[in-house]
This record gives structure tokens, C-alpha cells and sequence, in this order.
């Protein structure tokens, strides 16, 4: 995900900077990957948006509160942008958070 993330054209419309490193971005994930908040209130959701070949697209997540709404994202990389990849990709996820949460 790391050449998917520090893509320039990505940051014009976050309001984080790009992972400064491979080892920055496994920290992150190490940390997503408990699911929750510190104060496990909130859970965090997360997927990789992979194509048919298996490559990176980006991802996409959620974060469910207590009161099982949820606030939704997407990343893309922009080789992929306008294609339907995050579409579909948020589609499932909707689904997934209906069925669950």
C-alpha cells in the first residue's frame, strides 16, 4: 500500500501527509489492525481494494460507533480513479456494515 499512498495526487484531498516510510505505515497498520479505538469505543474497519491480477488499488474503511453508525472512507489510487473500482469496493462495504452492525 505504501506506493499507493504516497502518490502525490492522493494528498490533494486528504488532510494527512503521505506515510514518510514502509516501517511509518506498518505501525499504522499494526495499530488498525486491533479493530478499535484506545478507549474501545469505536471500531475500525478495513480493506484493501485489490483488482483481478491482485494489485493495490487502495482502501477503504469504517468506523463504527456505539451507536453502530458509521463514518466511511475511500483512498484510490489515481491510475484507478473513475473506473467503478471505489464503487463497488464502498458497495460491499455498505452491505457488510448492514448485515453486522
Amino acid at each position: 500500500m505504501f506506493d499507493v499512498l504516497v502518490d502525490p495526487e492522493i494528498h490533494r484531498y486528504l488532510d494527512q501527509p503521505a506515510p514518510p516510510s514502509v516501517e511509518h505505515l506498518r505501525r499504522v497498520y499494526q495499530r488498525l489492525e486491533t479493530r478499535h479505538s484506545h478507549n474501545g469505543r469505536q471500531r475500525w474497519l478495513n480493506w484493501v481494494i485489490r483488482s483481478a491480477d491482485d494489485s493495490l488499488l487502495g482502501y477503504v474503511q469504517a468506523t463504527v460507533t456505539e451507536s453502530n453508525s458509521a463514518w466511511i472512507a475511500y483512498v484510490l489510487s489515481p491510475r484507478h480513479w473513475g473506473l467503478g473500482h471505489a464503487a463497488a469496493a464502498v458497495g460491499s462495504m455498505m452491505e457488510h456494515l448492514k448485515e453486522v452492525y
